[in-house]
């Protein structure tokens, strides 16, 4: 992937790019394929289980396997999916990387590198918990 694909890019342009990210990161492959409303999805997802404000997230960094499995010892092959990585820069979270790679293990499906902002953010959140 040459460019970072900004989600906040009017929804059809975003998705048109995303799509042929995708389909130039998969080549052939038919098993554990991803698509850009799975992307979106995703990083919305995860804007909402981490919970804390726009502000704090700028420079998060994370990486998602949407496909993270674990496959028993008797599966002939290694098995990959297609993993993304994404940046919060700015109020948006931008696509800068769509590969094929190894399949993680689920403890690893998503991988979050945080800034001392979003840690600091996430501790606040935490240590004065309403009932």
């Amino acid at each position: 992937m040459k460019k970072a694909i900004s989600i906040a890019d009017p929804m059809e342009k975003c998705k048109a790019a995303l799509g042929a990210a995708i389909m130039e990161a998969e080549g052939r492959a038919k098993v554990r394929t991803i698509d850009a409303d799975d992307v979106v999805t995703a990083l919305h997802d995860l804007e909402k289980r981490l919970g804390i404000s726009k502000k704090s997230m700028e420079g998060l960094h994370v990486t998602v396997d949407l496909h993270a499995h674990r496959f028993p010892n008797a599966y002939k092959g290694i098995p990959e999916s297609t993993i993304f990585d994404a940046e919060y820069r700015r109020g948006a979270w931008r696509v800068v990387d769509i590969r094929r790679d190894r399949t993680r293990a689920p403890s690893n499906a998503i991988v979050v590198r945080h800034t001392e902002q979003s840690r600091q953010a996430l501790i606040d959140k935490y240590t004065n918990i309403e009932l």
